[in-house]
């Protein structure tokens, strides 16, 4: 836990998500939350459900904007109510910075139309801290769809990177083809000069040599 007012205070979670070596990587999280006792309640609850986290705490509106733009998270957690600030205000300032970063809601009391706004103004879930069992497989299921999602736009990015790479594939199999007539009909009309101007040599007076001069003629001008 990194507490902002206190930044030496920290331990580490178990049961860390596991990066490409196996080393240990757990989900970096800004919490807002004002209250110490449910700040503590909360983060221990997740420890008891096996998430591993690296918590930011934040406990007014400039900790929580200043920590968000210093630093890159995989989650939001937000207290409903902040004194001189809330849930829904720190909802908005993430969600004009990121659109797709999870955003949970958890509140001692919320009303079902305030749930509701919440969800319609972006909130990813929302959470009584009456039951707190739901908040682990909440955050859960927010990852999971943030990976699902960067997924996708991975493999549409590999499609368009693999259509454009066809597309080229195509214009220069086209450009090929396009030279390769031009070469045809260039070799056609250049063969008849090249073997006139072979032939006539000191000929060029006589009538076969004005053959030869008229077939160079007819030859040149189709190559032109």
């Amino acid at each position: 836990i990194i507490d902002i007012q206190n930044p030496i205070c920290s331990h580490s979670l178990h049961r860390a998500q596991l990066g490409q070596r196996g080393q240990i990587m757990p989900i970096r999280v800004l919490f807002l939350e004002d209250d110490s006792a449910d700040f503590e309640l909360i983060v221990e609850h997740l420890r008891s459900a096996g998430l591993a986290l690296e918590v930011v705490r934040a406990r007014t509106r400039i900790e929580f904007e200043g920590s968000f733009g210093d630093g890159r998270f995989e989650l939001a957690l937000s207290d409903y109510s902040i004194p001189g600030y809330s849930g829904f205000a720190a909802l908005q300032y993430v969600r004009e910075r990121d659109s797709h970063l999870p955003f949970i809601l958890i509140s001692g009391a919320i009303s079902e139309e305030q749930a509701v706004e919440g969800l319609k103004a972006g909130a990813t879930d929302y959470i009584i801290k009456q039951r707190l069992h739901r908040l682990a497989p909440a955050i859960r299921r927010a990852l999971e769809q943030v990976a699902e999602r960067n997924e996708r736009v991975r493999a549409q990015k590999e499609l368009r990177e693999m259509e454009a790479q066809l597309l080229r594939a195509q214009r220069i199999q086209t450009i090929g083809d396009l030279s390769g007539g031009i070469a045809h009909d260039l070799n056609n009309g250049l063969a008849p000069i090249i073997m006139a101007a072979e032939i006539l040599g000191d000929d060029i007076h006589t009538e076969s040599g004005q053959r030869m001069l008229e077939l160079v003629r007819v030859s040149a001008k189709r190559c032109a």
